[in-house]
């Protein structure tokens, strides 16, 4: 994770004269006492349960409903089916 977030700075210019924010959930790797934060980052927590926070969880039930109790013989035919879902 502290490689990420030192790529992900560097890509953003964040550093100390350009500071920036992220937000992130509570994982275990995102809250190690490990984790080294480049200068200029901060780093803001989601609070405990709060699916409705994260953006990404809205999407679940509309990938759930085309692809749940299926079986697909590629990883193609499972893209379309995903591909299909959200063209409607």
């Amino acid at each position: 994770m502290t490689l990420i977030l030192e790529a992900f700075a560097q890509a953003q210019g964040i550093n100390q004269e350009n500071p920036g924010l992220l937000v992130l959930d509570k994982a275990g790797w995102h809250i190690t006492d490990k984790l080294e934060i480049p200068p200029g980052l901060f780093l803001e927590f989601l609070p405990a349960y709060s699916p409705e926070l994260q953006t990404a969880e809205r999407l679940w039930p509309l990938l759930d409903e085309s692809i749940m109790n299926k079986v697909f013989d590629s990883y193609e035919e499972l893209k379309q089916a995903i591909y299909y879902r959200a063209a409607e």
